[in-house]
């Protein structure tokens, strides 16, 4: 059971920050349109 909340936890984590690295990605795909839109 321990080890089953670890992956868990782990899991939880890594998904954390997958849609961290997706923000950013998507903040930056936003200042270039900006920046081709001027």
């Amino acid at each position: 059971p321990v080890t089953l909340l670890i992956v868990i936890f782990s899991l939880v984590l890594g998904s954390g920050g997958i849609a961290g690295s997706l923000k950013i990605s998507k903040k930056k795909v936003r200042d270039k349109l900006k920046f081709k839109l001027k």
